[in-house]
């Protein structure tokens, strides 16, 4: 009965705090995946994709609240096992219950708890997990052992790198009772293990049926596999080489958020740590390893850079580890309440740890209050209000609030259906690129593949084509843009709505938005960010909003970075650098602010400076070689000919596209008369491609120019070696021997 009452109040309390729809984040993809059974990001999330299709089919609310009520009730469930693990354990009835609750409301657990992720079904089965394996250790039943492995492979289902994670802690447990184990009982836990596994049968039937949303489209055996373990993300840069310095910064952020979310009840833990060490190892040991596991361990593995935006996504996998602080919290708190031998003492101990309690609930409370959290709604909705009729939008550079919560919208809620919406990695929506478009590891090919694709989708477009983007980096297509609201369009579509986004647009969330996750600061980030560029020209409230945008989204590199380039084009060099480098202490290898930053060095003549940005930007961005192009540039002023002829002759070499533009600077130059300055450019491009034929006649005409005969002889040579057959060999010949007569 404690059970069930513990498991109600639980679920009351998240579904009144719990948003009223969409939030930020995966949400948007999971509920989509759920309501159409359709294929989620690798590993494809079978489990949570069937369950929470049976749940969108309560007849409550919108769909988004239907499949978010699936994590209240798993994770609710999660707070009773908790509740009857300690109970197994300590053979008591309240105090367990004190664990459960301070579970279930710790901040990190209550946040994962009412939004649409899989991490609540991941914590309800280690924690089921662990107490099979307790009942089983106590009783030597092995219907419990085989039960333990029957959940271990739905747990993989659902999410396995996690709860791989959680294994050797179970390993632990089962192999310090190795004596009643045999053959059998192996065969058993197989079979059970299999049995649960062949729910990823799933991806591969849903995906021969085309779903609206067929993320690698997993039909046959190699995309399946490609898709179950996650090879379009080891493809991906999600980090470079980490110093074990930079993993610590972790594990320091994680003390950290564990000393914030539970107080002074971690005194508590410490004490129940060493307790369950003193009284019973075997539990302690597959503790500390679910523990270390979830924590040490995964932070020793992820090769994630050490910024805001990736402790955003670190941080929801420790909840498993919150399961383990519960239960050596409740140990601790029990031990001291044993130590205590009057019944005053005793009282007014546990009125204390109610007290405390009751502190760290309404902290929680407060940071996890979402009821009226319309923030991604209001967002998506602004989006597609800015689409004219019958148009086609390319989703690109725009993150997981744009591209999740659109595809929810249109695909879930039937909002502009009259849209043709794709995004242009390939991964939801109507993949445009091809079969294998998401693993094509060569930058180059990728840009190519895009490039064709959407100039054919622009070229049938009857109507306006746009981009929602936050970064134009990764645009391919050779067609201007124009802005249109939150949204960029191809310039010479039909018609143009200017937009006045203050009445166009629903802006509360920028003012009402209290405690902001990541995304949701992106969010505020990128109205403010639009507002002060429309106001930028005029220089009305242009500073204003880029100052509130810098404090609301701080966190947000990429809204730093384009404040920075609003300045820095309208030669504020000194607000241009300000931002640039505020994004530095926070993202230290943010290669577009050393990029940026660089310039605005270059501009103002501080070369030195210039140059070692130029160098960092190269260093943290290696593939982007136009920050070594900088730096030979800066290198080749200053004198040092051998350290840029360096890097044109190695790093830039055969790059056509910056032999052309030397050549084309150079012919400025000469058309105005500076023949130095256009042989200099010149002498680039020659650098980049030794065998460019008409770089060696311009420069040996231009030594002409400057009466260095010998010179001018040796580059028209050159040009005639190279292309002896050209239309200029006959004038290049007259000249040579021109050359040679005087």
């Amino acid at each position: 009965m404690t059970a069930i009452l513990l498991f109600f109040c639980v679920l009351t309390v998240y579904v009144f705090t719990g948003p009223p729809g969409i939030i930020t984040g995966d949400s948007g993809e999971f509920i989509t995946s759920a309501v159409t059974l359709g294929i989620s990001h690798p590993s494809g999330y079978p489990l949570h994709c069937l369950l929470g299709k049976i749940f969108s089919l309560i007849n409550l609310s919108n769909f988004a609240w239907r499949v978010v009520f699936l994590s209240m009730v798993f994770s609710s469930l999660a707070s009773v096992f908790v509740y009857l693990l300690l109970k197994e354990i300590t053979g008591k009835n309240m105090l367990p219950l004190a664990g459960a609750v301070i579970y279930a409301f710790s901040p990190l657990v209550w946040s994962q708890s009412i939004i649409c992720k899989i991490y609540s079904l991941n914590a309800f089965f280690t924690v089921l997990i662990l107490y099979l394996l307790v009942k089983w250790d106590k009783t030597s039943e092995n219907r419990f052992l085989y039960l333990s492995a029957l959940v271990f492979g739905l747990a993989l289902a659902n999410h396995y790198p996690l709860t791989l994670l959680a294994l050797p802690g179970f390993l632990a447990l089962i192999l310090l009772n190795y004596e009643r184990l045999n053959i059998r009982d192996a065969g058993c836990v197989l079979f059970f293990l299999l049995a649960a596994l062949l729910a990823y049968a799933y991806l591969m039937i849903r995906a021969s049926k085309k779903p609206p949303i067929d993320w690698g489209d997993p039909a046959g055996i190699r995309s399946f596999l490609d898709h179950v373990l996650r090879r379009q993300y080891r493809l991906l840069e999600m980090g470079k080489h980490i110093t074990i310095t930079e993993k610590s910064r972790f594990m320091l952020e994680y003390f950290k958020t564990l000393c914030g979310d539970f107080k002074f009840l971690l005194g508590f833990t410490l004490i129940g740590a060493a307790l369950n060490f003193t009284q019973n190892k075997k539990y302690f040991l597959s503790f500390l390893v679910v523990f270390l596991f979830n924590t040490l361990v995964l932070m020793l593995t992820l090769q994630f850079s050490f910024n805001p935006e990736r402790l955003s996504i670190i941080s929801v996998y420790y909840v498993p580890s919150y399961i383990v602080i519960a239960l050596w919290t409740v140990f601790g708190i029990d031990f001291v309440f044993s130590m205590l031998n009057r019944r005053f003492v005793r009282e007014g101990f546990a009125l204390t740890v109610v007290l405390l309690m009751s502190v760290n609930f309404s902290f929680a409370l407060s940071a996890n209050f979402r009821r009226y959290d319309f923030m991604e709604y209001n967002y998506c909705r602004n989006i597609l209000k800015s689409v004219s009729p019958g148009s086609t939008l390319f989703i690109l550079e725009a993150g997981d609030e744009s591209l999740f919560g659109l595809l929810y919208e249109n695909v879930v809620e039937g909002v502009r259906r009259d849209l043709r919406i794709y995004d242009c990695w390939g991964n939801v929506f109507e993949n445009i690129y091809g079969k294998g478009f998401s693993v094509i590891t060569d930058k180059g090919k990728w840009l190519s593949v895009r490039k064709d694709a959407e100039e054919k989708i622009v070229k049938e477009c009857a109507g306006d084509v746009y981009y929602l983007m936050f970064s134009d980096n990764n645009y391919v297509l050779d067609r201007k843009l124009e802005p249109a609201g939150l949204l960029e369009k191809i310039a010479g579509s039909a018609g143009n709505k200017v937009y006045d986004m203050r009445e166009f647009y629903d802006l509360s969330d920028i003012c009402n938005s209290g405690r902001m996750e990541y995304q949701e600061k992106e969010i505020a980030g990128v109205y403010l960010l639009f507002l002060g560029k429309r106001d930028f020209n005029t220089n009305k409230n242009a500073d204003m909003y880029f100052k509130k945008a810098a404090s609301l989204a701080g966190d947000v590199p990429w809204v730093l970075n384009d404040i920075g380039l609003e300045y820095y084009n309208s030669k504020d060099y000194q607000n241009a650098e300000n931002y640039f480098k505020q994004e530095l202490p926070a993202y230290p290898d943010y290669y577009s602010a050393w990029y940026n930053l660089g310039f605005v060095y270059r501009d103002t003549g501080k070369e030195d400076e210039a140059l070692r940005c130029f160098r960092n930007a190269a260093k943290y961005n290696p593939s982007d070689i136009s920050a070594l192009k900088e730096s030979a540039d800066l290198f080749w002023k200053k004198g040092f000919r051998e350290n840029a002829a360096l890097i044109y002759g190695k790093a830039l070499a055969g790059n056509a596209a910056f032999a052309d533009e030397y050549l084309f600077r150079g012919g400025e130059y000469y058309k105005s008369g500076q023949y130095l300055k256009a042989v200099d450019e010149w002498q680039k491009a020659a650098l980049i491609k030794p065998d460019y034929a008409l770089v060696y006649y311009d420069i040996g005409v231009a030594c002409l120019d400057l009466n260095d005969r010998a010179a001018a002889k040796k580059y028209l040579e050159k040009y005639l070696a190279l292309d002896p057959k050209s239309s200029l060999s006959a004038s290049v010949r007259a000249k040579l021997k021109e050359i040679g007569e005087k």
